[in-house]
């Protein structure tokens, strides 16, 4: 199977205006697709059923999440598999593809919707099924490291937050980018990816408080502002399992990860709510001082001074 997710470039077919974004780009774009296959066409399906479906997220994950499973296992029957290993081969490649074609949708979705939360939950309900409701019988198997980590990695390559667009563009990228940032917050706070996840916090927390060079060259105000906006929502979604990593460091981390590090986001978080006007987008003023105040209470005992005040 090949994945549905394609290097950014070229302009996409106009989306209509009278469905929601998700929806068009799934008509226009993915089932449009001359590549696409019999598989990804039947999990579009049941990932279209699953944010159209009504009643609580919850539910509606589960479901889809429960679909998936059985799909799986009737295509990829472990009895008819020439080994186990091919088996497990193919179970790789099959969540790849959910994953790959979830992170699709979650960028085409508002950060704070109920589609959100339900691409969201769907990622964390199959890793909660475990590898062995999918026929692998292999205790130290672990697809999500290979699997989801695939599209993890590409989704995290196309959805920064773009330098040079039109404000309309812009404002869509910035959008996505938003999207993409709070499923792995959520991701990284569920236990899933890991070291890979506080890595991805930390570029975007320094990023966002201009502590970084942003990798956004031509950054207007709405970039900043969503750079700024995606920083804070590491710390509110997911700053305690950043705080656990500080803590308790997994491995050494490539980027700078550590004590000195907290005490200066959470000083930027408060120049950042400061200095940024009441009208600015995704209600940035207010998240960001949230955030400082998270960070305070996850760390105290590196703010004695603020502390004492109280």
């Amino acid at each position: 199977m090949t994945t549905l997710i394609k290097p950014a470039g070229g302009d996409p077919p106009p989306l209509s205006q009278d469905k929601p974004r998700w929806v068009a780009h799934l008509e226009n774009n993915l089932l449009a697709d001359d590549d696409i296959d019999d598989v990804q066409r039947d999990l579009l399906g049941i990932l279209r059923d699953m944010l159209e479906a009504l009643g609580d997220d919850i539910t509606a994950s589960s479901k889809a999440a429960q679909r998936i499973l059985e799909y799986c296992v009737e295509a990829y029957p472990s009895a008819s598999a020439p080994s186990a290993q091919s088996h497990s081969s193919d179970v790789l490649g099959f969540i790849n593809e959910v994953a790959s074609l979830s992170f699709e949708l979650t960028c085409e979705v508002p950060f704070q919707s109920s589609e959100h939360e339900r691409l969201v939950r769907l990622v964390i309900d199959i890793k909660g099924l475990g590898p062995q409701a999918f026929g692998v019988e292999d205790l130290d198997f672990q697809p999500y490291d290979e699997a989801v980590g695939i599209a993890v990695e590409t989704c995290w390559n196309r959805y920064q937050v773009p330098s040079s667009k039109t404000e309309n563009e812009l404002r869509e990228k910035c959008e996505s980018a938003l999207s993409i940032a709070t499923l792995f917050a959520r991701l990284f706070e569920a236990g899933i990816l890991g070291v890979r996840g506080s890595q991805f916090a930390a570029i975007c927390i320094a990023e966002g408080l201009g502590l970084r060079e942003s990798r956004a060259v031509a950054r207007t105000e709405l970039a900043r502002w969503c750079e700024g906006a995606i920083a804070a929502q590491y710390i509110l979604i997911s700053g305690a399992a950043l705080a656990n990593e500080i803590r308790s460091p997994s491995q050494r981390p490539v980027y700078p990860l550590g004590k000195d590090e907290w005490r200066a986001w959470t000083a930027g978080f408060k120049t950042l709510a400061q200095n940024t006007p009441e009208n600015a987008e995704w209600n940035l003023k207010q998240d960001a001082a949230r955030a400082h105040d998270r960070m305070v209470e996850l760390f105290p005992e590196l703010f004695p001074e603020l502390l004492g005040n109280n």
